[in-house]
């Protein structure tokens, strides 16, 4: 047990994938944090199961067992939701690389089992973030470029430069002015040209091509 002690992160929570049931076993590799996500995963994956068999036996279900089941599990999603996204706040907070890696892991994991990531907003922009990330980490790796995203140390953080960002460009889109504006706002941010480029294509913006031509002009001959 002392060498599964040392295991990272992915290795703990693939264990733990084989054996959520194992309480006793497994509960000491995690701190509490962890282990309450966990543990909220596997009961909602209970439930499912459970509706699953229920389904089975009935061949059709009534308007009261359907209401039911639609409450139970939007509850245990609240309850999901906020353990996890108090997690991410942890880790946000440190700016760490390894912080954002452990992120990525969770997330991974929610979208492996289908859970909570299409039923709050939150989430479609946490995945931009982590996309925006995973460039800037290899921009780094390969020029040695600064990771900019790791200066947003908290959930509200990324969101509220997440939509002010999409605002702006939006403005650009319409041709609002003053667009000079907009690319002061960016460059006192310090945002990678990947991180303005990751929210461009991935926001309700049409006329992409306009606005990334702007953002190339503020970054001149810098690739980053």
């Amino acid at each position: 047990m002392h060498s599964v002690r040392k295991m990272n992160l992915n290795d703990k929570i693939c264990l733990w994938k084989e054996h959520p049931e194992d309480e006793e076993q497994l509960r000491g590799l995690f701190i509490a944090e962890e282990w309450d996500i966990l543990n909220i995963i596997h009961k909602f994956e209970i439930f499912r199961n459970v509706m699953e068999e229920e389904e089975n036996i009935r061949c059709r279900q009534d308007n009261m067992t359907v209401f039911i089941q639609a409450e139970k599990e939007m509850e245990i999603s609240f309850e999901l939701k906020e353990k996890f996204l108090s997690r991410i706040g942890v880790l946000l907070a440190t700016k760490t690389v390894e912080a954002w890696l452990e992120i990525i892991i969770w997330y991974s994991l929610l979208a492996e089992k289908k859970l909570i990531i299409e039923d709050f907003w939150e989430f479609p922009v946490l995945r931009i973030m982590i996309d925006i990330f995973v460039k800037e980490l290899n921009a780094f790796l390969e020029k040695g470029n600064s990771i900019s995203i790791l200066s947003l140390n908290c959930m509200q953080k990324l969101t509220d430069v997440y939509f002010k960002t999409v605002f702006l460009c939006r403005r650009i889109e319409f041709g609002i002015e003053p667009v000079k504006e907009i690319g002061e706002y960016i460059k006192e941010k310090n945002f990678s040209f990947a991180f303005i480029e990751s929210i461009v294509y991935e926001a309700q913006i049409f006329n992409k091509e306009k606005v990334m031509e702007a953002v190339k002009g503020w970054y001149g001959n810098d690739d980053r």
